[in-house]
């Protein structure tokens, strides 16, 4: 039977070379990468926005107000020229915003690991960790807010050169699999 992965070797390389070169841009350059992506979220949102607009202008249901409908497309071009305008401050918005999520998760966390009763020691002791090093991270947030999508841009630069080079080397084992399968036939 023919065991072999159902993509071609050459399209996983392809793959993986294109991944890995995303990454390394992500990597040495996450501040553009990033701006460049809230650039295209605003595009994408006001595009969305607007089909939300033109059927708000044409809904006939009696469950759905075309007021509402209307209302949420204005708002989402609103907020996607904002976004495209203003990039920065969406950065640093939310950074605050996840900076704050993260300092109340962490309450939370840590007050569960002390209060657990059921729990085993250790993992008490691990949740209350995880909830320490959430408000950690939430007051850098709130100091740093614009590194917050930085960080996310590096750490996502990170897993694409890495998936690229597993996907490169994937297809080199394809290829060579499939140059033997062509040899075994002769």
């Amino acid at each position: 039977m023919d065991d072999h992965h159902h993509l071609r070797w050459k399209s996983m390389i392809t793959l993986g070379l294109l991944c890995s070169l995303v990454g390394i841009i992500l990597l040495f350059f996450p501040g553009e990468a990033t701006l460049f992506f809230l650039q295209i979220a605003g595009i994408i949102i006001i595009l969305l926005s607007g089909i939300f607009l033109v059927e708000g202008l044409f809904i006939d249901n009696e469950g759905i107000s075309k007021w509402v409908v209307l209302c949420l497309g204005i708002v989402g071009v609103i907020v996607g020229i904002l976004t495209i305008a203003a990039t920065l401050i969406v950065v640093v918005a939310a950074g605050l915003l996840l900076g704050i999520f993260l300092i109340f998760f962490g309450i939370g966390e840590a007050i569960l690991g002390l209060r657990m009763i059921i729990a085993e020691p250790m993992v008490r002791f691990v949740i209350a960790i995880v909830g320490i090093l959430a408000i950690v991270v939430g007051i850098y947030l709130l100091i740093h807010p614009a590194a917050t999508l930085e960080v996310i841009a590096l750490l996502l630069g990170l897993y694409l050169f890495v998936f690229g080079l597993l996907q490169v080397s994937h297809g080199l084992n394809e290829r060579q699999i499939e140059a033997n399968r062509v040899i075994k036939r002769l």
